[in-house]
């Protein structure tokens, strides 16, 4: 068994940075490996299972910030948030003996945190917390963390695409070293299938631009020919034609995005 993680850039679909290790490493440790290669401003979002004082702590060391959606039972601020009824509160966050011990093997700041919690209503009447570094109330008002946080949703999306259509688990090979290689060259297809399709996308809303929905490249399709035409990049001479035959199968396979189907169905 192993474990895979990424940091994601949702907007540009695109593996920043990316590690396959052995299923006994936890998820946080493996955040931890991608926000080492931080740069600063980076911002990056994280569902509840990565409500980590020491993670946040390093994030901030940085020169980066954050934005979590906070387990209310587990963060005495958020629940306090959720009981006085306002919409966000600013809290200093102290670490707890578990966080001091984490933050010291690390060589981490101990020193407590300030923390904008942030309380959203859902559509099913539930109540949601995000914990963020971003203080400036002007520069970043409440009303932009709903569709900030759910951005994170892309994320998702991609391990989708990377399990069921780049299908990263049908290795070739059983040894530690050729299932590296397969995961990683196939996490680079997938990232090149989306920098040649980036000059595609305002084509593609351009040509649909008067129709019920918006329409985006069909990621099945882009992904299945990246597949078969990556190493001819890597060995033809006339790359630019491979190129644009490439876009424009990415033109001519497009999909509608149509309202509420990039969100988690509802469980059963």
């Amino acid at each position: 068994m192993a474990r895979a993680s990424q940091a994601y850039d949702p907007l540009n679909k695109i593996t920043i940075d990316t590690v396959i290790s052995p299923l006994s490493v936890g998820e946080l440790d493996l955040a931890a490996s991608h926000i080492k290669k931080a740069d600063v401003n980076d911002l990056y979002l994280f569902d509840r299972g990565y409500n980590a004082f020491w993670l946040f702590s390093m994030i901030l060391s940085k020169g980066s910030n954050f934005c979590a959606r906070i387990n209310i039972r587990n963060w005495k601020a958020a629940h306090m948030l959720i009981e006085s009824g306002l919409k966000e509160k600013v809290y200093i966050k102290y670490p707890s003996e578990k966080a001091i011990s984490k933050s010291k093997e690390l060589d981490l700041s101990v020193e407590p945190i300030v923390v904008r919690f942030i309380s959203i209503d859902l559509d099913n009447s539930d109540k949601e917390v995000l914990a963020t570094s971003l203080l400036d109330f002007e520069k970043y008002p409440y009303e932009l963390f709903e569709d900030l946080y759910h951005n994170r949703w892309q994320i998702e999306e991609s391990y989708k695409i990377m399990k069921s259509r780049v299908e990263m688990e049908n290795f070739t090979g059983k040894s530690p070293e050729e299932i590296k290689q397969d995961f990683h060259a196939r996490t680079f297809t997938q990232n090149l299938a989306a920098i040649l399709a980036f000059p595609v996308h305002e084509e593609v809303k351009e040509n649909n631009k008067d129709k019920k929905y918006e329409y985006q490249i069909n990621w099945t399709q882009a992904i299945a020919k990246m597949k078969d035409s990556v190493v001819l990049l890597f060995i033809r001479d006339n790359i630019h034609k491979i190129i644009e035959k490439l876009q424009k199968h990415f033109l001519r396979n497009i999909e509608p995005v149509r309202p509420n189907l990039d969100k988690p169905e509802p469980k059963r």
